[in-house]
């Protein structure tokens, strides 16, 4: 009766293995075509001189939308204080370092967190992203507190073609 039940799981199991090695892949790429990521992602921090605060942690992305016409932006935060409204930006440069202000959400796209200590926003700018350059996307304090960072993040730009 064992070998009998050994004999039917050994059947299964290669009909199972026959019926999954197919030799098809999922996708197929021809030689030397571009894979092109179109997004670029930031992770978020608190600044050094915020730690001890706040701890703050969180993802950021800036994706072309309508054909690369505009960029829409994206925030996610975690381990905030609850009940908390932050205006963010986008800005040249990076964390600690940073340039110009190109886009800034306050009162109509503010941060508004959860009672879990999680929020997010986004927002969806009338221009595009140039693909060079550095940028970085921003968590401020409060509208009173506007130049104070909690959250900071440098956007990593999307591959600009990998061959495979």
């Amino acid at each position: 009766m064992s070998s009998l039940l050994g004999t039917t799981r050994l059947l299964l199991l290669c009909a199972a293995v026959a019926a999954c090695s197919r030799n098809r892949p999922a996708t197929s790429l021809t030689q030397g075509e571009d894979v092109i990521g179109t997004r670029w992602n930031a992770t978020l921090s608190t600044p050094e001189e915020m730690r001890g605060v706040v701890q703050v942690q969180g993802n950021a992305y800036a994706t072309p939308v309508d054909e690369g016409r505009r960029t829409r932006l994206d925030i996610t935060v975690s381990n905030m204080v609850p009940g908390g409204r932050h205006p963010w930006v986008l800005r040249t440069g990076q964390c600690g370092y940073g340039g110009s202000e190109v886009v800034r959400m306050g009162d109509t796209n503010v941060l508004q967190i959860g009672r879990d200590g999680r929020g997010g926003a986004s927002h969806t700018m009338n221009s595009q992203l140039q693909m060079t350059g550095q940028y970085f996307i921003a968590a401020m304090a409060s509208n009173d507190n506007g130049d104070r960072m909690i959250a900071c993040g440098n956007l990593a730009p999307p591959a600009s073609g990998v061959s495979r």
